[in-house]
C-alpha cells in the first residue's frame, strides 16, 4: 500500500488534494468503496490557537465551534466544513 506524502506542518492527515487527487492509491488497488469514520465530533472543538486545538485530532468532516459559534457556510450550524469534507463530496460526485 503507498502512503500518502504529509504536506501539513502539524499533524498527518492527508489533505484534501491528497484525497481528490486522480492517482490515489485507492482508486489504482481497485477499492470499490471507503468508510468515513465520523461526520462531526462536537467535543473535538476547534481554535484559533493550535495549542488549543482539539479539532485537529479529530477524523471529522467538519470542524465543531465551541460557545455557541456558528460556521459561514452553513450560518446555522455550529461546524464549518473541512477540506476533507470538500474532497469526499468532489470524489463522490465525480463517480455520479
Amino acid at each position: 500500500m503507498q502512503k500518502l506524502p504529509c504536506e501539513c506542518s502539524n499533524h498527518c492527515s492527508p489533505t484534501g488534494s491528497q484525497l481528490s487527487s486522480p492517482s490515489l492509491a485507492i482508486d489504482r488497488a481497485g477499492v470499490e468503496g471507503a468508510f468515513i469514520m465520523i461526520f462531526v465530533s462536537p467535543i473535538a472543538t476547534y481554535n484559533d490557537n493550535p495549542r488549543y486545538d482539539l479539532n485537529m485530532a479529530s477524523y471529522s468532516l467538519v470542524k465543531s465551534y465551541a460557545n455557541g459559534k456558528n460556521g459561514t457556510t452553513y450560518p446555522d450550524m455550529l461546524c464549518e466544513p473541512k477540506e476533507s469534507f470538500k474532497a469526499v463530496a468532489d470524489y463522490y460526485a465525480k463517480s455520479t
